[in-house]
């Protein structure tokens, strides 16, 4: 690898000492001809390479090209242009209105692509579509654009975790991401959401509980207003050319650059509020207290008291839900700087974010700043290079058991949840001891992080001749992580250890080498060549070190110093790939395009025997409007098809059995080690992914209607799994290649303008996709992988069934639909689990607007999704005790409405009769009834 590494520079800095060849900085305005107003993201491309931009807000562009090259200047709804270069340094070009068809795209590894050249399905967002959004995370602000793609926040907290799936899942691993590959001018960042342990030793919520926080995803530090364009690469073709790490699709971003001439200074302001639309509907007819033959209120966090009495003055119950929440508010402001000469151009940027949350005592804060710059060397060589920081971070609620949601689910209405009694003591509480007060847990018990992140990137480019061009890229991304987490002694929590405090540092590192030569050749006036050559080195190094101290010597103080008991964990991972790559693109008469794609990656993660493998990949475009005369309102139809192979390589470590520091070692203080219950296949082989696309396009009038449709199936074989075993071998899992999965989904993409006059334009735009997919195989002897666990639902994989299903308890129902009523009068909830539900929605869909009279504009967009479920584990809480206003049939005769049935021996129903026994809805024998009603999937799982 080091040999790799170091001959790199001797080409590039051997090229560039050679120093003879021509090319010349090119810049210039592009605007219309109807009304001389600027066009932004317009397509420039050096016509027969891959080097392209856009114009931005002005209107400018800055491209580098040869001598005798030409320029192609295309826009939607205008005409294309071609300008020769012929010694021109500042080219201003007037578009007029027409039919355009050649819109650049940037593709993989960064190189700029006819569109209507593609095999397969892309999608762009401008830096308008992103300021339009008011998202400080990218991820949120593609939701609802892109069709195919489905995007998650994790909580509504300030900062908290968006995760993104595109064209759904590709692994049925729990352990594993199914998150895309992120690229910002060609260097891979970071996106991961790393979660470490921040448990007690002992208790309610220890170390092996469900307890954690809303970590942030690491693509919320990039900066909105440094962006240029975001592509999303979706199917395995589109991804080839970056390998392994692109499994699972591809955002590639690119950044405004700095623009020739005077400096231009833009400032952006913008604020906003947010506020829970919608919370569990809770009753008030009844107050605290666990009503039963010996005792009316020996329960204080249950509602199952007497009824509230008429009369008796001020209403003693509250509001909780609505009371609790805030209102949120969040604000950006920031400024940057272009400018530059011929020679040299630079762009800087800063930008403030501050968010406070829904949730008192939660915020996040983050700083960007940014510093851009190309210099042109030589008439054939120049250098870009990018320095990014940022500092974010803030105050997060943590979820899961014993957390402020969860607690207010369990609430009695009868407490105010904005105020507690002080002094507050966790054995004398008003739920004596089985909860905490919300407000209590908000003002002491707190998670806070503190990031700071540098991605710089410095790309060598070379022009060897008119026909071959040379780029070398090196970036690194790091970030360094430090997380404290406090946990009040007087707290359900804290109790069983007297408190304690977690500190934590993660600190990531990324460096990425690109190499790559673009060449192209017309071999006649209807035969043309096109490709690209390259090899690629990833390398990643991660290490995190965690420290809890427990039980505070002064209750007060929270310190590491104050803490009397000790616990260390901590994690070191190094992974490396390593990829060769080309791509090969033919034309004819610029209306067929095949393009043909090989990689050939070696990963550190998998044996030695089995660590080189190659991938291949083809796809078809053709222009069917270009080959043939079609009506004048056919503005494109275009057919593509596209076919690839993609592999995946495994979790770093997973190739053998490894030892872990063991816990209560036998001889005092000495240290000790076991081996881990995991075991590693030592044959393990990568998992494939074998995709196949089909898709059509068709513009009508001038390009103001459109379509774009794709249909595409995926087979991923071979899929590495974390599979349960014998413990009779040592183990409990066994790490190996142990299923197959199929999936298939339909994306349509629809545009139009339906009014465009001088002062009065409205565009739309409209996205629908649907997805699914089935468990084909899991190894033999495996009935299932859970990957949710819960002891009445949970989500696992079966084989045979789809990806996403939810398996639970549910009520039993005849053939016919009917609910089958037990001897005692109640719906007999089953014993065994079944299917009750899916995951995944049926189909998403986005529509966008954008409306703009006379310079003001106005946008809004909507995000539709049908189907779905989910699990509310908040809703059994808060049926169990009494709080929600389902819970005011109480005390009830009812009689259900469904059927009795007669059995056979073998438990066949042979004869029905329409229910008649009565029942009384009481508090304990149905509402909290872990086996009558709260736990009964049809109760849990909701429609999403």
């Amino acid at each position: 690898m080091k040999f790799k590494f170091s001959l790199t520079f001797v080409v590039i800095f051997a090229f560039v000492i050679q120093g003879w060849s021509q090319s010349r900085t090119v810049s210039g305005i592009v605007t219309s001809s109807d009304d001389g107003e600027p066009l932004i993201g317009v397509s420039i491309l050096v016509k027969g390479t891959f080097d392209g931009t856009i114009s931005d807000i002005d209107g400018s562009y800055q491209i580098e090209a040869p001598e005798n090259s030409t320029i192609v200047y295309s826009y939607t709804g205008f005409n294309t242009q071609e300008i020769l270069v012929d010694g021109q340094d500042r080219i201003n070009v007037s578009m007029t209105e027409g039919v355009a068809l050649d819109e650049v795209v940037v593709t993989a590894l960064g190189i700029s692509r006819e569109k209507k050249a593609l095999g397969y399905s892309v999608s762009s967002i401008s830096s308008d579509d992103l300021k339009q959004s008011g998202k400080s995370n990218i991820v949120d602000a593609l939701q609802g654009r892109v069709a195919g793609v489905q995007i998650n926040s994790t909580s509504g907290a300030p900062g908290s975790g968006s995760d993104i799936l595109i064209r759904g899942i590709t692994s049925l691993d729990p352990g594993r991401s199914n998150t895309p590959l992120y690229i910002i001018d060609g260097i891979e960042i970071s996106d991961d959401t790393d979660v470490l342990p921040i448990g007690p030793s002992s208790g309610s919520n220890a170390a092996s509980g469900r307890t954690q926080a809303a970590v942030s995803n690491r693509a919320i530090d990039i900066n909105p207003e440094d962006i240029e364009s975001i592509t999303v690469l979706k199917g395995a073709k589109a991804t080839a050319l970056y390998g392994i790490r692109a499994a699972n699709g591809a955002i590639v971003i690119v950044t405004k650059k700095g623009q020739v001439g005077a400096p231009k200074i833009n400032v952006h302001f913008g604020m906003g509020v947010e506020n829970v639309n919608k919370v569990p509907t809770i009753q008030r007819k009844f107050r605290d207290g666990h009503r039963s033959s010996s005792k009316q209120r020996s329960f204080l966090w249950d509602t199952w008291g007497s009824v509230i009495k008429s009369g008796q003055g001020v209403d003693p119950t509250h509001d909780i839900y609505n009371e609790f929440f805030q209102t949120g508010h969040s604000s950006s402001y920031g400024a940057s700087v272009s400018a530059g000469s011929e020679k040299i151009t630079y762009r800087i940027s800063a930008d403030k974010v501050g968010h406070k949350g829904i949730i008192p005592n939660t915020s996040f804060d983050k700083i960007n700043f940014s510093i851009a710059s190309s210099a042109k060397l030589s008439d054939k060589f120049s250098i870009d290079g990018a320095v990014r920081f940022a500092n974010s971070g803030g105050r997060k609620p943590h979820s899961g058991d014993k957390s402020i949601l969860s607690d207010l689910s369990y609430l009695t209405t009868v407490v105010d949840p904005t105020t507690y009694e002080t002094p507050y003591v966790f054995g004398n509480n008003f739920a004596v001891g089985i909860i905490d007060h919300p407000q209590y847990l908000v003002d002491n018990n707190s998670y806070t992080d503190n990031v700071n992140r540098y991605i710089s990137s410095l790309a060598l480019n070379y022009q060897l001749t008119d026909n071959i061009s040379l780029k070398y890229t090196i970036g690194l991304d790091n970030s360094n992580d430090a997380r404290t987490r406090i946990v009040h002694p007087e707290t359900d929590e804290g109790s069983k250890v007297g408190g304690f405090i977690v500190e934590q540092g993660l600190n990531s590192n990324n460096v990425t080498s690109n190499l790559m030569a673009n060449w192209q050749y017309r071999l006649n006036d209807d035969i043309s060549f096109s490709g690209v050559i390259g090899n690629s080195i990833f390398s990643k190094k991660s290490k995190w070190v965690s420290t809890r101290g427990e039980k505070f010597a002064e209750p007060s103080f929270f310190n590491l110093n104050n803490a009397t008991n000790f616990f260390q964990s901590n994690s070191e991972v190094n992974y490396r790939n390593v990829g060769a790559f080309a791509e090969v693109t033919t034309s004819y008469k610029d209306y067929l395009y095949l393009s043909l794609t090989g990689r050939n990656d070696w990963s550190s993660t998998l044996p030695k025997q089995n660590n080189s493998y190659f991938f291949p990949g083809a796809s078809l475009a053709w222009v069917i409007s270009d080959m043939v005369e079609l009506p004048k309102s056919v503005s494109l139809l275009k057919l593509r098809g596209s076919y690839a192979i993609v592999g995946k390589d495994a979790n770093p470590y997973r190739i053998d059995r490894l030892y872990g520091v063991a816990s209560n070692f036998p001889f005092g203080s000495t240290v000790g080690f076991s081996q881990s219950s995991v075991i590693g296949d030592e044959n393990l082989k990568p998992e494939f992914t074998k995709s196949l696309e089909l898709g059509a396009e068709l513009n009508f009038f001038n390009n103001r209607l459109g379509f774009d449709i794709s249909y595409y199936t995926n087979s991923i074989t071979d899929m590495i799994l974390s599979v349960p075993i014998s413990n009779a071998t040592g183990g409990s899992r066994y790490y190996t290649n142990a299923g197959e999965i199929k999936t298939k989904g339909l994306e349509i993409f629809t545009f139009a303008t339906p009014i465009k006059s001088n002062n009065f334009t409205w565009e739309t735009s409209l996205n629908w996709s649907t997805h699914g997919g089935e468990v084909v195989k899991i190894k033999e002897g495996i009935e299932n992988i859970n990957l949710y666990g819960y002891r009445d639902i949970n989500n696992r994989y079966v084989e045979g069934s789809n990806i996403g299903d939810f398996h639970g308890r549910a009520f039993e129902r005849t053939q016919d639909g009917q609910l089958i009523i037990d001897e005692n009068g109640y719906p007999n909830r089953v014993d065994t689990l079944s299917v009750v539900g899916n995951a995944f929605p049926d189909w998403i869909a986005g529509w966008n607007n954008s409306f703009n009279y006379k310079g003001i504009g106005l946008s809004f967009l909507w995000e539709w999704r049908n189907g779905g479920d989910v699990i509310d584990l908040g809703r059994r809480n808060s049926l169990r005790n009494g709080q929600l206003a389902e819970s005011l049939r109480r005390n009830e005769v009812v009689i259900f409405e469904g059927v009795n049935v007669v059995r056979d021996d073998e438990g066949n129903i042979t004869e029905t009769k329409a229910n008649t026994v009565p029942v009384e809805l009481t508090g304990l024998s149905f509402f909290r009834s872990s086996n009558r009603y709260n736990s009964a999937a049809d109760v849990l799982l909701e429609d999403a």
